[in-house]
């Protein structure tokens, strides 16, 4: 016997538009609009790197010259955005469904679409970072952590507080950030030494008396 699916009632389409608009800091937040903002930023300077004209080729340096310094830093912070947020979206639906089953897949949805812009950004960037080596992708590591943890301790996300698991989400966050933080400078230190093993010693030039 197969179970037959309704299909939801127009009554509980505007009970769950009412809850989202009536609890919008559980869906959307500063982390959500900055780093879409990000994303936006990338393309309109992406496509003014591409431009042509009188006045377009200062303009495409500059814009070529920002997204290479930034690519790197961004795709990173994209990359722990887009996954960090799928990930806890997944915990809220797979811990609270059976409680409260609109809430958690409408969180779900929300973690796509947050996996959805990170992979855009990424894809927009994707250009520039080709052929980069592991030193900059490390020092990129460094700005993106940063930026990473001044959302997770200043701007704290509200869906990090969904059915009051907020303090569990915040340890877990910062514990994962300060263990990427202290891998990322073992890389550092790595790197330093193999730089100044493979860096041939430069002979002192002769000095002379005046």
């Amino acid at each position: 016997m197969h179970t037959v699916i309704a299909p939801p009632q127009f009554g509980d389409v505007v009970s769950l538009l009412a809850y989202v608009l009536g609890h919008p800091h559980l869906f959307i937040g500063s982390t959500t609009v900055m780093t879409s903002g990000l994303v936006a930023v990338v393309g309109v300077f992406s496509a003014l790197a591409a431009t042509g004209g009188p006045f377009a080729p200062p303009l495409a340096r500059g814009s070529d010259r920002l997204l290479g310094w930034l690519a790197p830093r961004l795709a990173l912070a994209l990359a722990w955005f887009g996954i960090g947020s799928m990930i806890l979206a997944t915990e809220i639906l797979i811990r609270f469904h059976d409680v409260f089953p609109d809430g958690t897949e409408m969180q779900f949805r929300s973690g796509i679409g947050h996996l959805l812009v990170a992979a855009i950004g990424i894809l927009l960037l994707r250009p520039r970072l080709r052929g980069l080596t592991r030193r900059p992708w490390v020092e990129a590591h460094f700005w993106a952590l940063a930026y990473l943890t001044i959302h997770v301790m200043l701007l704290t996300p509200p869906w990090f507080d969904f059915m009051f698991q907020g303090e569990l989400v915040r340890g877990v966050a910062q514990g994962s950030l300060a263990g990427a933080l202290a891998f990322n400078v073992y890389l550092w230190w790595r790197l330093g030494l193999t730089s100044s093993r493979l860096l041939p010693l430069r002979p002192l030039r002769p000095t002379t008396p005046r």
